[in-house]
């Protein structure tokens, strides 16, 4: 009997990987997703330029996310009504979960860039995950 649970332990993490709904964790692998947002930002003029690099890369993700959202009213697939609580749930999320990345650091200079990172790379995986649920790819313009 104890078989069938532990199947279902170890499916469950594979499960949602498959389906692209994992998401990262506090701690060292959550750096390693915010490492990632950081392949533009050039490290040698040091963290200050980094930060400043990602900050500017978030906002123009903000314009984009707020354009697809625009658009999905535009078309009439989804209502502002029904739009805003969602984004605003989902930015209490980006913001907890990249507040983990930032603590993770320890005091560490490198915390800002970590959240910051962490921030561009969630923003990017929902303008993707909206554009896909949405099926804009596909809608007229």
């Amino acid at each position: 009997m104890k078989a069938p649970a532990v199947l279902v332990f170890l499916a469950v993490p594979v499960v949602l990987a498959v389906s692209g709904m994992a998401v990262a964790r506090s701690g060292p692998s959550a750096q390693a997703v915010s490492r990632a947002a950081h392949e533009e930002c050039d490290p040698v003029n040091g963290t200050h330029d980094v930060e400043l690099c990602l900050e500017e890369k978030l906002n123009r993700q903000e314009g984009e996310l707020r354009a697809v959202q625009d658009r999905i009213v535009r078309l009439e697939l989804a209502k502002p009504a029904k739009l805003r609580p969602t984004d605003a749930a989902w930015r209490r999320y980006r913001d907890l979960e990249c507040r983990g990345v930032y603590d993770s650091y320890t005091g560490g200079t490198g915390g800002g860039g970590g959240m910051l990172g962490c921030q561009v790379q969630l923003t990017e995986a929902r303008i993707q995950a909206m554009k896909d649920g949405y099926e804009l790819e596909s809608a007229a313009p």
